[in-house]
């Protein structure tokens, strides 16, 4: 029995291991090998969550993600409810029952850094396709694809809950669904968006709405896209 204990622990361990280690490779990389950073806490202090290689390959490691030496005020600063840095912004945040318990930080899109200097925007996407939406969500069309949003929680916290985001537009509104299925671990989180539903508008005003969306812990990190925008 002890054994069989033994055994099960270890495999959580090693699926805990594969949520904060994980590997992908650049789409259009330069040879040139680079930091990964993150700017949760502004651009004075980058975070460095992995690293490219010559040949483009990514190495991700969120669990030696450093924060220790950004000020706490700092952290203050920029860390809130939780509710407020999803992509999904609920109509009314309370719906997702989170609380003003737990802190939160979004860290927006991964950057290249080289020689101090940020190289290039990283765009994680399961469709190529998705990339021009992600840019300007406005004015180019989504398809239903994931695409991926890593999050800073200072707690853990399980979030099981549905909300609507209600588009205000001229002929009318749009509601849309967010179904939230989400086991966030203290630190940073890798978070997929599902676009399961797309709602079409009148590309005059504005380019169609993802309707539906399934906000999910990420469970196959093979499926990322690292596309990259150079400067």
């Amino acid at each position: 029995m002890i054994k069989h204990c033994i055994g099960f622990c270890l495999l959580l361990l090693s699926f805990e291991g594969m949520g904060q280690q994980f590997s992908g490779k650049l789409i259009n990389a330069r040879p040139i090998a680079m930091d990964i950073v993150v700017f949760p806490f502004g651009m004075d202090y980058p975070v460095k969550i992995g690293t490219v290689d010559k040949a483009g390959q990514v190495a991700i490691n969120l669990a030696a993600a450093d924060i220790s030496k950004i000020p706490d005020d700092t952290k203050a600063l920029f860390l809130s409810r939780l509710s407020d840095h999803f992509f999904a912004k609920c109509d009314y945040s309370d719906s997702l029952f989170a609380g003003e318990k737990v802190k939160a930080i979004s860290c927006e899109m991964p950057a290249l850094w080289h020689n101090k200097q940020w190289s290039a925007a990283l765009y994680l996407t399961s469709d190529e396709k998705l990339q021009p939406w992600l840019e300007d969500r406005y004015y180019k069309e989504p398809v239903k694809a994931s695409f991926f949003q890593l999050l800073y929680v200072d707690d853990d916290i399980k979030l099981q809950s549905n909300c609507n985001t209600t588009y205000n537009l001229e002929k009318g509104n749009v509601p849309t669904l967010n179904k939230f299925d989400l086991t966030l671990k203290k630190g940073f989180n890798m978070v997929q968006y599902v676009i399961e539903a797309i709602h079409t508008t009148d590309p005059a005003e504005t380019s169609s709405i993802p309707s539906r969306l399934h906000i999910i812990n990420i469970t196959d990190y093979s499926s990322i896209r690292w596309m990259v925008k150079y400067f």
